[in-house]
């Protein structure tokens, strides 16, 4: 398939002891060029980078949510640039070079900003250097609320329109949380965004391939904060999630299910990324 690189057959997020991503195409930086890798936690010390294809992105924000990491992810296309500032692993901040895809163009489509205000921020933001928030909250625009919901949406449009890319590159800079810098708390729930790149996976064969291993025992997740966490599931998540005891693979939930099989498939994948389940520890 386009836009597969480097992947191999029966490799992915389950074919490492409680390793979220066990594979990626892709390296560490400073490594040696082409070389697989596995990434416990410690190692996001370093710039990690990488292709994507199908299923790769919902698999990476997973790891990054599920690791609480704090740093600045790149995604790539061409001359496309779409970025996600984390936080102990909430996104908190997105940005593009897509003029479309700018906070004020996005909010003015849906109705939040009308072109006269707009025009009257951004010539002030291009006047001071602030960031567009601050000046509409400093005009009356939008107050506080308004304003988070508004970053909320924004970070919602700046990434789903990388979660069908089937070509292109990512890496992740690791940086310390910096207790100076005024990020906004936003309204929208890192977990869902990752759940939403999850479920836009439609192709069933990226999907086995992010998945791994199909034989690979599942188990739920022992962290309280990942396994009690507060998301809407899917009919069909709902119903994977309840047969997962540590017993069953990837293929015997797909069989114990009268769910399509990709459907079973796909609803493992959201599972995974949130850290709901994990692949049990090889015995």
């Amino acid at each position: 398939m386009d836009g597969d690189h480097g992947a191999q057959p029966g490799r992915g997020v389950l074919d490492e002891d409680h390793l979220f991503v066990a594979h990626l195409p892709g390296q560490l930086e400073g490594g040696h060029g082409g070389r697989e890798y596995t990434l416990p936690s410690p190692s996001w010390r370093h710039a990690v980078k990488g292709s994507l294809c199908l299923g790769v992105l919902p698999v990476v924000l997973g790891r990054l949510y599920v690791d609480r990491q704090t740093g600045l992810l790149h995604l790539t296309r061409g001359d496309e640039r779409r970025s996600a500032r984390f936080r102990k692993g909430h996104i908190v901040h997105a940005d593009t070079n897509v003029a479309e895809d700018h906070m004020g163009e996005v909010l003015a489509r849906n109705g939040l900003l009308s072109a006269a205000d707009l025009s009257r921020a951004t010539a002030r933001v291009g006047r001071e250097g602030k960031r567009l928030g601050q000046v509409l909250q400093e005009l009356r625009i939008l107050d506080e609320h308004l304003l988070e919901d508004a970053l909320a949406l924004h970070v919602r449009e700046v990434m789903r329109k990388a979660f069908t890319w089937e070509a292109g590159a990512y890496s992740f800079e690791a940086q310390p949380v910096d207790v100076r810098r005024e990020d906004a708390t936003l309204k929208v729930f890192t977990g869902e965004v990752v759940l939403e790149a999850a479920r836009s996976v439609k192709d069933p064969a990226a999907v086995r391939r992010a998945l791994g291993d199909p034989d690979r025992r599942l188990v739920l997740s022992v962290d309280p904060v990942l396994r009690f966490q507060q998301i809407s599931l899917s009919p069909a998540e709902s119903d994977v999630l309840a047969l997962v005891d540590g017993t069953r693979t990837p293929r015997q939930l797909a069989a114990a299910l009268s769910l399509p099989p990709e459907e079973t498939e796909r609803g493992l994948l959201g599972l995974l990324c949130l850290g709901l389940v994990e692949p049990a520890p090889a015995s």
